[in-house]
């Protein structure tokens, strides 16, 4: 927690700097699952709707392994808010941070993806 990260990102002929605050470490539950989380906020250093909005804020909860999953995200604006939550998602199979349920439940699901990637 109170880390910042600096992302280079483009966007159609644009390069922006982005910034990712580390603001806290929540317990999200969602139709998911239930979550350890950091909440982070991104800002834009330049352009974009929450540059021109100072009151505007955008929070994202990711997961707090090694796969920082993005789980959930909120913001507030002039003309109304959203959140979006993950209501459901499949780990990959042979990729660092896949415990060994997840690997079995894709194989109980029929994953067709199992191949060379499997243990």
């Amino acid at each position: 927690m109170g880390d910042t990260i600096a992302i280079r990102t483009h966007d159609v002929k644009v390069t922006y700097d982005l910034l990712v605050f580390v603001l806290a470490r929540d317990t999200v539950q969602t139709l998911a699952g239930e979550f350890d989380c950091f909440v982070c906020e991104p800002v834009l250093k330049s352009g974009g709707l929450f540059q021109k909005e100072r009151k505007a804020h955008v929070y994202v909860w990711v997961t707090a392994d090694e796969r920082r999953i993005p789980v959930v995200m909120s913001s507030k604006v002039s003309f109304g808010s959203f959140t979006v939550e993950l209501e459901n998602y499949v780990p990959g199979i042979g990729k660092a941070g896949v415990s060994d349920y997840e690997k079995s439940r894709a194989r109980e699901d029929g994953r067709p993806d199992l191949g060379a990637f499997a243990p």
